[in-house]
């Protein structure tokens, strides 16, 4: 499988443009995105997801466009992206059942599947009580209990592509450990997933590739190997351009 952005280009106005004529290609694994905040990572994410239209540009699956296709193959696309939102992003009038189920329904998994789906999914990213965590609202959930209901929601559809916004933003080191091992466990069972987040050690322990996004485009790339060597080592210049720039903004350095 294989992702490619076009061109992507979006913001306000063309002059206050948060990417600009942004390129990118994924084939199958894990890709990190890093980047200041405010800087396009999450925006760049929801246009991957085709939940937000680029101003330019394009993103194709397989060589098949999202952005410039018809409404019925958009939809046919969209149903092999699944995203994991910040703090979970749960439909608060529906329970946690109901949130699963909008979610198979929308891509289509066969009705008769639902419930036995359901207490799978809740299981593997680590609830208890699931007759009872069934019947809650997003009300009722801890912070740590709705990051893995938004993680389960996302799993329930069985997505090729699976996209993370900052899932550990905001928790607590032994919660943010727990969502990450439940995310690693969950890696395998799509063929490319992208993470946007903050946490280099995150992104350096899952990514097989990361990349940064600076200016509105990828500024540096550099692969697992790359970004660990960095993280290891008290340097902070290197001859490759691609590790000098990610090594700058992960020490927080000027570029």
């Amino acid at each position: 499988m294989k992702i490619e952005i076009e061109n992507i280009s979006f913001g306000h106005n063309i002059d206050e443009r948060i990417l600009n004529n942004l390129n990118y290609s994924i084939s199958d694994g894990v890709l990190g995105i890093l980047g200041q905040s405010g800087c396009g990572k999450s925006t760049l994410l929801r246009i991957i997801g085709g939940l937000l239209r680029p101003d330019e540009g394009d993103i194709k699956v397989d060589g098949e466009s999202i952005w410039k296709n018809t409404i019925v193959r958009k939809k046919a696309i969209s149903k092999k992206i699944g995203m994991v939102f910040q703090a979970g992003a749960l439909f608060d009038f529906l329970n946690v059942e109901g949130n699963l189920k909008f979610a198979m329904e929308a891509t289509g998994v066969p009705k008769k599947e639902w419930s036995s789906t359901i207490d799978k999914i809740l299981e593997s990213v680590g609830l208890d009580d699931i007759g009872n965590i069934r019947k809650r609202f997003v009300s009722q959930l801890s912070g740590g209990q709705a990051r893995r209901v938004g993680l389960a929601r996302t799993l329930v559809t069985s997505p090729e592509i699976m996209l993370f916004d900052e899932p550990t933003t905001g928790l607590d080191p032994q919660r943010s450990r727990s969502i990450i091992e439940i995310i690693k466990s969950s890696l395998s069972n799509s063929k490319i997933s992208i993470i946007v987040s903050h946490d280099i050690n995150f992104i350096s322990e899952v990514c097989t590739k990361t990349i940064l996004v600076e200016g509105g485009i990828v500024s540096a790339n550099a692969d697992k190997k790359g970004i660990q060597k960095i993280i290891k080592s008290e340097k902070t210049d290197y001859k490759d351009s691609n590790l000098n720039k990610l090594s700058k903004f992960i020490k927080g350095l000027p570029t």
